[in-house]
């Protein structure tokens, strides 16, 4: 591991931003320098930069059974609790006309800051935070803190209305999605899998979900000929699906919080 990770970090002497080991002007600033300052690793000031740097940097590079030995020991891939106030540490955002996705202080569910999604569309529309991985898993997790404002049959007012919290996607598109659906007149825990090139829905009768009630809300998926899915809130399996053939699109390499959503009114996460 140790021959993997940099010796020394060059910066700028005036900024002090990362340049290259053998550069003589910054990129950034535009400095000129005769050598650049050379001082220790800062990858390895915390766990948290540590993880970030191996994953971002290590893992792009590394055959697959090193990249899955690592993993036992990084297994932070990403995470953001908004408290920068925006979005800047997510790949981007997708907003659907009519919709909107901000970062809030009104109703966190830990720290200062949440995400905030309101939907008044009644068509099926996307909007979404993703982030872009570095490489693809064949085993990934995704957790998320939900509160929705509704879970009544006057915003699902069909079966089949729903909102999805958690989207993996792979090379070819979505392969798994999870959230609220409306099954037999009743709002349920949902997760909708790949199995041979077709979507199937998976439904939880426990816990019944309730509006204005923060969830830990987590999917987890292992992609391949036999693979598996599963749901967990607030830590408890409540679905899972084996033995599955969810490899028609590739392994997750993007993580989309919020999603898609087809509600009858408008609805707050």
């Amino acid at each position: 591991m140790l021959k993997l990770l940099p010796m020394w970090d060059y910066l700028c002497p005036r900024c002090h931003r990362e340049v290259s080991k053998n550069s003589h002007q910054c990129p950034s600033c535009g400095e000129r320098f005769p050598f650049p300052l050379r001082v220790p690793p800062r990858c390895l000031k915390s766990k948290e930069v540590l993880e970030r740097y191996v994953h971002e940097k290590i893992f792009p590079r590394i055959s697959t059974w090193q990249r899955e030995y690592l993993a036992q020991f990084f297994t932070v891939i990403f995470q953001d609790g908004f408290e920068s106030g925006n979005f800047s540490a997510w790949t981007g955002t997708s907003i659907t006309s009519g919709d909107s996705l901000t970062v809030a202080n009104d109703n966190p569910h830990h720290g200062t800051y949440s995400a905030k999604m309101v939907t008044g569309v009644t068509t099926d529309v996307f909007t979404y935070a993703y982030k872009t991985l570095a490489t693809t898993y064949t085993t990934l997790y995704q957790r998320v803190y939900v509160k929705i404002s509704s879970v009544s049959t006057t915003v699902f007012n069909a079966d089949g209305k729903r909102v999805d919290f958690v989207i993996f996607v792979g090379s070819g598109g979505r392969v798994v999605q999870a959230g609220l659906r409306r099954d037999a007149g009743v709002v349920k825990w949902h997760l909708q899998y790949r199995n041979a090139g077709s979507w199937y829905d998976a439904f939880s009768s426990t816990p019944t979900p309730q509006a204005n009630t923060w969830y830990c809300f987590e999917v987890m998926q292992t992609t391949g000929s036999s693979g598996s899915d599963r749901l967990y809130i607030n830590g408890n399996l409540v679905i899972e699906v084996t033995g599955v053939s969810n490899n028609d699109r590739g392994s997750p390499a993007q993580i989309q919080a919020f999603g898609e959503h087809y509600v009858a009114s408008s609805v707050t996460v």
